[in-house]
């Protein structure tokens, strides 16, 4: 019998870093099927059409804080959300979620070497359940306000 290839759904404002993170996890041919998006509003979009198996989330997306973008997103599909960031700040900003009762994100660095970003991708996938889908949307981006 055959496996079904996981879904794994890239966010990152920066095309070229989605475009690439996309092309090395599908080099793993019938393991994965990785899409991209660029924006949260575009992420969500594709979570309400499949449900991603688990979604690689940039930090820093614009018009975003408090990682909010993270919630709405694994509230919505359900999936486990591995961050990816550069930045220092965000290690404050995942204990302060914890603090408020929210359950933590795993963080990637970024940049990442392609071998470790695919080991990553599978320990998560292999070791995580599901999450159950809980919340509506609630998520709104200050450009649409």
């Amino acid at each position: 019998m055959l496996n079904t290839p996981k879904t794994i759904l890239i966010v990152d404002d920066e095309p070229l870093v989605a475009t690439t993170l996309v092309a090395i996890l599908n080099l793993c041919i019938g393991e994965f099927a990785a899409v991209a998006a660029t924006t949260v509003e575009e992420a969500l979009a594709i979570v309400r059409g499949i449900t991603p198996d688990l979604v690689l989330l940039d930090v820093m997306m614009p018009g975003v804080e408090r990682l909010e973008h993270a919630i709405e997103i694994r509230d919505e599909c359900g999936c486990h959300v591995l961050l990816m960031s550069g930045a220092g700040r965000t290690a404050a900003v995942l204990e302060d979620l914890v603090q408020d009762g929210i359950a933590a994100f795993e963080i990637v660095p970024k940049p990442i070497h392609p071998q470790e970003l695919i080991r990553k991708v599978r320990d998560v996938i292999a070791q995580q359940p599901k999450i159950e889908r809980r919340n509506p949307l609630k998520f709104r981006s200050q450009s649409a306000t």
